[in-house]
């Protein structure tokens, strides 16, 4: 129930200083030759391909939006013409999905000057203008008028659309659409204006918000409800169910629901979810909240989850996103700049921290869509500000690397030993740590590298298995003592990675494979083992 969320504690995080790489920036030129000076709705692919919608200094009475992905490429823009020779007027909204799947949300001029709505995924046209919706209570022949919005997660997206019929003129709807593997994509109307919710404070209004959907199909929705008064009434909504109804007792003791503008909100799969509003507390204070799966990440006041030196400044709704596993990802304000956060682990802090050597000046809490987090949460892009006005597009690496499909055998603990990285994957940060853990306490370790994989069982008596083939390097500068935690960290300097004749520069497009050799014990006696292996892309 929302009035048994609590204010949930966080142990403070370590000062940052280098949190990224910024991949795209205003001034920055495409590969069409136009020059970035907007950056909106980021997202980005479990392999870590991301894509964005730019605006650009073209003229403003011309084409001007291109959807841009990794490496500045522009794979559509405004005035391009396509294959059946339509052109594209206005593009709308673009969302690539974990698989990396591309969905795009265009004005399409047709023949003759006719335009229409279209939602294409990859290519394939999914529905446009004139096509039919189908729903429970959904009035006879209603079909798609307009789009305007579309969040994508394989193989459920949900748009924002208007909708008529032959007799009726256009009225608001929330569509999910499901794309199944063999037939044609199946359009439902979830809600749409003059429908009801269960718990809900009346009809729908007539201008819809924000919709979000997760790859199980469940959805969450921020729309107007018509009451009796001057005013609608606004309903965040989780599978058509109402939730947070303004008016309503909120999750802090003497507060209502107040939403005094638009919620934001996210989904994952399954219950969770998180939303990013405001309450009105008793004496008539309105403050800012951030709730994700039942806890309290945010309150304006209140210090910042993960940093107590701060404290959160005023605000009404601020960028969220969540991972696959729920953990929210939002920005927020404090008394003295910004930040970033993930379930209280504060991953950015403006003023503080730098993009490339480059101060972070805002993290421009409050703009729409301006977050998106990978499925597993390991990587995010959020749109900062950095010193002198530069609007940029930061990817953040929570964790570097991903484990190699080579078995790790148990060591003494029980358990294989883990590795992960933290820091970046880019060259020219030089920021890399490899981190081994699960140890057994207070052994010896040496990490090795190679650009090759292997699988070689039980080397050299060892009781575990090499994941490294090929020409292999040692870090033996930098033999480790698990310790009482049994954990060796291991600095990564990319301009001197070790091999066995020479040191050599890692380039970028390299992927290097990492592992631990560590002493152990067995029902034998003395023995050695391998942890699992990290592979890194270099960027």
């Amino acid at each position: 129930m929302l009035s048994s969320l609590i204010l949930v504690a966080a142990p403070a995080a370590l000062p940052l200083q280098d949190v990224g790489q910024a991949v795209l920036r205003d001034g920055d030129v495409l590969s069409n030759g136009w020059t970035v000076d907007a950056i909106r709705r980021p997202s980005i692919a479990d392999s870590g391909e991301w894509v964005a919608l730019v605006g650009t200094t073209q003229s403003a009475a011309g084409p001007d939006e291109a959807v841009v992905t990794s490496g500045g490429t522009v794979v559509l823009a405004e005035g391009d013409t396509l294959g059946t020779g339509a052109v594209v007027r206005q593009l709308l909204d673009a969302e690539l999905d974990a698989t990396g799947l591309l969905a795009v949300l265009a004005n399409i001029e047709t023949g003759g000057g006719a335009t229409s709505s279209q939602l294409v995924v990859d290519g394939q046209l999914v529905t446009q203008t004139g096509n039919g919706v189908g729903g429970a209570g959904l009035p006879s022949g209603a079909r798609v008028f307009t789009m305007s919005d579309v969040d994508f997660a394989f193989p459920f997206l949900f748009v924002r659309a208007k909708l008529d019929t032959n007799t009726a003129p256009p009225f608001e709807a929330f569509l999910r659409i499901e794309l199944p593997p063999s037939g044609p994509p199946i359009v439902e109307a979830v809600a749409f204006e003059r429908g009801t919710l269960p718990g809900g404070a009346g009809p729908n209004g007539t201008v819809f918000y924000r919709g979000t959907v997760a790859a199980d199909g469940s959805y969450l929705a921020a729309l107007p409800q018509d009451v009796v008064g001057p005013n609608d009434t606004t309903v965040v909504a989780r599978d058509g169910v109402a939730q947070y109804v303004e008016g309503t007792p909120g999750p802090i003791p003497g507060t209502t629901w107040l939403h005094q503008t638009t919620p934001a909100i996210a989904k994952a799969p399954g219950p969770s979810f998180a939303v990013s509003s405001t309450l009105r507390e008793t004496g008539g204070a309105v403050r800012g909240i951030v709730v994700g799966n039942n806890l309290i990440l945010g309150y304006e006041g209140q210090a910042v989850l993960g940093d107590p030196s701060l404290v959160v400044g005023n605000f009404s709704e601020v960028a969220l996103d969540q991972s696959v596993d729920g953990t929210t990802f939002y920005k927020l304000p404090t008394t003295t700049g910004s930040v970033i956060v993930a379930d209280g682990d504060v991953l950015v802090r403006s003023t503080v921290d730098t993009a490339g050597g480059v101060p972070i000046a805002s993290t421009k809490v409050a703009t729409e869509q301006s977050l998106a987090v990978r499925g597993d949460g390991d990587q995010l892009l959020a749109e900062v500000e950095l010193v002198g006005g530069v609007s940029a597009l930061l990817l953040i690496e929570r964790r570097v690397g991903t484990v190699v499909p080579c078995t790790a055998n148990p060591n003494s603990t029980g358990v294989p030993g883990r590795t992960f990285g933290i820091g970046q994957s880019f060259v020219a940060a030089n920021d890399l740590t490899v981190v081994a853990f699960d140890l057994p306490p207070n052994v010896f370790g040496l990490l090795g590298c190679s650009r090759t994989a292997a699988f070689v069982p039980n080397p050299g008596g060892s009781a575990g298995n090499l994941c490294l083939g090929g020409q292999v390097g040692r870090y033996s500068d930098q033999i480790g003592l698990s310790g009482p935690l049994g954990v060796i960290a291991t600095t990564i300097d990319l301009t001197a990675i070790p091999q066995p004749t020479a040191f050599v520069p890692g380039m970028v497009g390299e992927v290097w494979g990492f592992q631990l050799w560590h002493r152990d014990v067995d029902a034998a006696g003395q023995t050695s083992n391998f942890t699992e292996a990290l592979a890194v892309e270099l960027r």
